[in-house]
This record gives structure tokens, C-alpha cells and sequence, in this order.
């Protein structure tokens, strides 16, 4: 389940309906999170509530909770030839994407090797 942690905390009639379909009450992240896998996007300059909950870094994201050592996929496995191309391409989405892949590169150091391969580790930040 996806929701924009803006839309967790502002809409809680939202936030109510998916507690209700989660089976807590407890609109909290530690609370989530003792039954699921909670994950955060590297869109945020940090993950949220990160006094209250500890998180783990992955690639692109953030994760705390029930995780399985299973789920975790390399970071070298992400392949990022839509960027590649939309770089070459000059698109005008690059530039927030590279500062998103910036951030996660800094926090997860074993992408720039996926980045690599595609010609894109100057373009996030890799030396």
C-alpha cells in the first residue's frame, strides 16, 4: 500500500479507512510497523518520525519493521536506463530525479556501481 505521507497525517478519513483495512488503530509509523514492513522514499530529505522509528537504508528507500532478509534486492540490480535516456534526451524531469538519486547515492553507497554501467555516475553524484 502507497499513501504520501502529507495525505497519512492531513486526511484522516483516509487515514482511518486503511487503519481500519490494516487492523490497528494506531496511526503511528512504530506502530505500523510492528506488523509490516513500513518503507519511506528518498524523496525525503530524511524519513519521517525518525526519533520514533528505526530505520534501515535500502536502495531508494527507507524501511523499518517486519523485513524479511528475502525482500532485499542489491543495489546493483536497479537499472536506470530511463534516466540514461532521458538524460542523453535533455527531458526536463532529469533534474529533480538526479537530486532523488544524489540523496540515495550519498545514504547507499553500492548504487554508483548501477549507475556506472549506465554512464550516469557523474550525473548522481559518484566518483
Amino acid at each position: 500500500m502507497i499513501v504520501p505521507y502529507n495525505r497519512w497525517y492531513a486526511d484522516s478519513v483516509l487515514r482511518n479507512r486503511l487503519l481500519r483495512e490494516m487492523k490497528t488503530r494506531n496511526p503511528s509509523l512504530r506502530a505500523l510497523s510492528e506488523s509490516r514492513a513500513v518503507c519511506a522514499s528518498m524523496g525525503f530529505e530524511r524519513p519521517p518520525d525518525e526519533r520514533a522509528v528505526r530505520w534501515n537504508k535500502r536502495p531508494l528507500v527507507w524501511v523499518t519493521g517486519k523485513e524479511t532478509k528475502a525482500d532485499r534486492v542489491p543495489a546493483q540490480d536497479f537499472v536506470f536506463a530511463a534516466l540514461k535516456l532521458a538524460v542523453d534526451e535533455h527531458e526536463t524531469w532529469t533534474g529533480p530525479v538526479s537530486v532523488l538519486y544524489r540523496r540515495a547515492v550519498t545514504s547507499v553507497g553500492g548504487l554508483c556501481k548501477a549507475f556506472d554501467t549506465f554512464e550516469l555516475g557523474s550525473e548522481v553524484g559518484c566518483h
